[in-house]
């Protein structure tokens, strides 16, 4: 008989397809050094290319890539342009299974895969039982207690004996601390999880801040000195927190952090970079995104030069002519309103309420939808002996 499934076709796809978006894909699909150098042994682009895909897939979501499987383009263009290799190359990888088997024979000796089976495979499967059973021991609980407790309050009769009868009071106090862990959990201060993702930032950090030219202003100075450390490798027996204002959190968890705690401080630079560079305290020369902010203003010799700019020199007339503006505005409505004249609005008992706006879109629009996609043409999806990108 047939193998049922306990998933929908939308959990499935959340649990093994690829990932799709930039955010999932840098934090999945980012090669270290070490990784690029065991790719470069591969003979031909697309063995290098179709080698490093087993590899992400191998890490996220942990499963084989099948011939055939379409790859996302995003994927496909993250990883050639890691490692310097055209993205069309991969439409030739795996022709034949030769290839393909050996390179998972390769990726499991050089980075210790194993196959999901055995006692291991066994072994998850009864906690996974175990845990079920639990969170449905659980729940039985709750419904046993609930129904228990509104039939004796329909009775009148006591709550006290109801509790006992369903569940018990020794029962109840070990489901109330369970959940009072879990909200804990849910509540607690979110810089109390940042460090779990250190392995992430540890593989392209140091690589990324050699990279980049990163010019600062003078205020962020302690920030730019703790971020070269990162980028050397450098961890000083004292990591500087120069950079952190007085009342920052993040001086209680670096207070109270592990032997190991350069995991945490290296995290908290380069959440302190990102907000720099967001700020336009830190910048990247000739980027377009993160460039110095002055580049983006004109100067005052170039204003005066171009009369059809009407940009006033002065401030003062400036905020002069705005005060005079709004002096005269207000007085308008102040007229209006005492006339029962506001343009789509009235004063109902000191308010000021607004008629709601009619729809914009005519009626025909919807036909006019409809009639576009009459006019799609038929797409067939077909699949090859390969991996392509879509």
């Amino acid at each position: 008989m047939p193998r049922r499934s306990i998933l929908t076709a939308r959990q499935r796809a959340a649990l093994i397809d690829l990932p799709k978006n930039d955010a999932s894909i840098l934090h999945h699909y980012t090669l270290s050094d070490h990784d690029i150098e065991i790719i470069r042994t591969r003979r031909h682009a697309r063995n290098r290319l179709g080698f490093a895909l087993q590899l992400c897939a191998f890490r996220y979501p942990g499963r084989l890539l099948v011939s055939g499987e379409v790859i996302p383009e995003a994927v496909s263009r993250f990883i050639a342009a890691q490692l310097g290799e055209e993205m069309d190359e991969l439409s030739h990888y795996a022709e034949t299974d030769v290839t393909r088997r050996r390179h998972l024979v390769d990726l499991r000796q050089v980075y210790g895969f194993r196959m999901f089976s055995g006692h291991r495979a066994r072994e998850l499967k009864a906690w996974l039982a175990g845990e079920a059973e639990n969170a449905t021991t659980t729940l039985r609980a709750f419904k046993s207690l609930g129904a228990a407790l509104l039939d004796a309050r329909s009775d009148g009769a006591s709550l006290d004996h109801a509790t006992e009868l369903a569940c018990g009071w020794e029962r109840l106090e070990g489901l109330v601390a369970t959940a009072a862990e879990l909200t804990d959990t849910m509540a607690a201060d979110p810089l109390a999880h940042v460090g779990q993702g250190y392995h992430q930032f540890r593989r392209y950090a140091p690589r990324m801040l050699r990279a980049l030219d990163i010019q600062a202003a003078g205020v962020t100075a302690p920030l730019l000195q703790a971020s070269t450390l990162i980028a050397g490798d450098e961890r000083p027996e004292t990591p500087p927190v120069g950079f952190l204002r007085r009342g920052s959190k993040w001086h209680r968890h670096l207070n109270v952090q592990e032997e190991d705690g350069h995991r945490l401080w290296e995290v908290a630079v380069l959440f302190h970079l990102r907000d720099a560079f967001r700020s336009g305290d830190i910048w990247v020369p000739h980027s377009r995104r993160y460039s110095d902010l002055k580049q983006a203003l004109v100067p005052v010799e170039a204003v005066k030069d171009i009369p059809r700019l009407a940009v006033p020199l002065d401030p003062e007339a400036w905020l002069a002519d705005r005060k005079a503006r709004m002096t005269d505005g207000l007085a308008r409505l102040a007229k209006a309103a005492r006339a029962g004249a506001i343009p789509g609005g009235s004063f109902e008992n000191g308010i000021l309420k607004l008629d709601r706006l009619s729809a914009a879109v005519p009626e025909e629009a919807d036909e006019l939808v409809l009639d576009l996609y009459d006019r799609l043409p038929a797409i067939c999806l077909g699949k090859s002996d390969g991996f392509r990108a879509d």
